[in-house]
């Protein structure tokens, strides 16, 4: 199993769009902020959505919002498919996300 740093799958974005990943990375679910950033802050790009991706849970499979929440800020890892954006708009809210990940498991870190 290779885990990657947000700022890796984002570098390799083309060639890991559509497989199943494992991203290390600082949670943050908040409204219209449901995104996995770099965990280092001083290696973020672009004010930060440089290196985030939009995090997508889908609700049949039981992800806790309140632990989710808890979980904000923590470093976790995500398994779940990788995205590429949509070359008009972008991934999540607003088409500011470098990409989205469609997550099957969240776990501390």
């Amino acid at each position: 199993m290779e885990i990657y740093s947000v700022n890796e799958a984002v570098d390799r974005i083309e060639s890991l769009d559509g497989f199943n990943v494992y991203l290390e990375g600082a949670l943050s679910f908040e409204f219209e902020d449901m995104a996995i950033y770099h965990s280092v802050s001083s290696e973020r790009r672009g004010r930060g959505y440089g290196s985030s991706i939009w995090l997508e849970v889908n609700d049949l499979l039981r992800f806790d919002r309140a632990v989710m929440e808890k979980w904000t800020g923590k470093k976790v890892l995500v398994e779940g498919v990788l995205v590429q954006p949509d070359p008009d708009f972008g991934a999540g809210h607003l088409g500011l996300w470098t990409a989205t990940i469609v997550a099957t498991d969240i776990e501390i870190s």
